[in-house]
């Protein structure tokens, strides 16, 4: 129980906060609805983990300093929201009529999310050793108890050379590391213990949320293992409401029941690395996106909402890098258009979001983000006219929209 309530703290400043956000976007006295109450949650869970992010970074998260940092933009949004200035364009409206909900649309939702509960809050119980699933419950715990993404290790400091070279395993390809110390921790410094995990941060930070909010232990190890589940929950409803913008309610709800009942979503909706979240945060982009294309009112917060979503998968996963040509098409297509401000309110967001990851890749992941983005080139110099023509593609079709 201790490790679900976990969870659920974590949603209430996620919430807090993303309504905040979002009600910038929204004018006063309107109807929510589900795809903004979605865009809200999305929002919140960016902003609180993307400020848990930036403490870990510093070596000082936990979960009081991660409540105390985020008094100030709450209470700053709470009072800008009190005082009227976050009511919204004067001129944006949300068309209601298709976003409304049908009654036997809510029905299906609650009965596909008590089958979502019971498919995917039984996790796979990942705690140790070399998988990577481990390495990500290992990382999330170790930022809850010391802080940050520096590890020293005082047994590592104090071994003796033929130790260290009867225990580390070597890494000669590996820039600014020799050596593994534990699957997923490299050595950086074998003299003062130093070592660098593996992977990119914005998952292990929000189980490292979890963990606190559980109390640590082994409660907070299952919080951090169940959170995969909410992950998945929220990346199926990311899916269903991109499908039903695109095909309608019936189609919406045909796709979110296949997808729910498929193995590898259930997989991994139990499976404690970083897809599920990569679903959730990459869908919610491509949703919104399509909604700020189409300029749906409130377009500016489909826009906001898109470039988070989209910025913040540069920092759950390194292999997204991929996708940075695609989205420099996209922006060069708005500008040739005529840039408007709208494009604006998804350019900033993912801009910083992207800058950031790379910032992160540099000075705390080094050895993971050289290695891994150094293969990424040698594969570029095998297969770069497919990716010329590829993009040749997607600029040939925007052209043509």
């Amino acid at each position: 129980m201790i490790s679900w309530l976990g969870v659920l703290l974590l949603l209430v400043p996620a919430t807090i906060t993303g309504v905040l956000l979002a009600a910038r976007f929204i004018p006063r006295g309107l109807r929510w609805n589900l795809p903004t109450a979605f865009a809200a949650l999305a929002l919140g869970v960016i902003f609180v983990g993307w400020v848990a992010l930036v403490l870990a970074q510093l070596g000082v998260f936990s979960v009081p300093a991660l409540l105390v940092a985020l008094v100030v933009p709450v209470g700053f949004l709470g009072l800008w929201r009190w005082r009227g200035a976050g009511k919204g364009d004067a001129a944006d409206e949300i068309s209601s009529s298709e976003d409304q909900l049908a009654r036997w649309e809510w029905v299906m939702l609650a009965v596909w999310l008590a089958a979502a509960l019971w498919l995917y809050f039984r996790p796979h119980e990942y705690i140790f050793g070399g998988a990577d699933a481990g390495v990500y419950v290992s990382l999330g715990a170790e930022i809850a108890r010391n802080g940050g993404f520096r590890v020293t290790d005082e047994l590592l400091a104090e071994m003796t050379p033929e130790m260290r070279a009867a225990v580390l395993r070597p890494l000669p390809n590996t820039p600014f590391a020799d050596s593994y110390y534990l699957p997923g921790f490299y050595v950086t410094d074998e003299a003062t213990g130093q070592l660098t995990p593996q992977f990119y941060p914005l998952h292990p930070v929000l189980q490292a949320i979890v963990y606190g909010f559980a109390g640590g232990g082994a409660p907070g190890v299952r919080a951090e293992l169940l959170l995969t589940g909410l992950w998945i929950v929220l990346g199926a409803l990311a899916v269903y409401l991109t499908a039903r913008d695109i095909g309608g309610p019936v189609t919406g709800a045909l796709v979110l029941m296949g997808l729910t009942l498929s193995a590898l979503q259930v997989w991994f909706g139990r499976y404690p690395t970083s897809e599920a979240l990569t679903q959730f945060l990459l869908w919610a982009g491509i949703w919104s996106a399509g909604r700020w294309l189409e300029e749906r009112r409130p377009a500016a917060l489909w826009a906001f909402v898109s470039g988070c979503a989209f910025g913040s998968v540069f920092l759950v996963r390194i292999d997204s890098l991929v996708l940075l040509p695609v989205f420099g098409v996209v922006l060069l297509w708005r500008w040739l258009r005529g840039w408007q401000r709208l494009d604006s309110w998804f350019a900033v967001p993912f801009g910083v979001l992207v800058i950031h990851s790379l910032l992160h890749g540099h000075f705390l992941s080094a050895p993971y983000f050289y290695e891994t983005v150094g293969y990424g080139f040698i594969l570029l110099g095998r297969l770069w006219p497919f990716l010329l023509g590829g993009l040749l593609g997607l600029a040939l079709l925007l052209l043509w929209l």
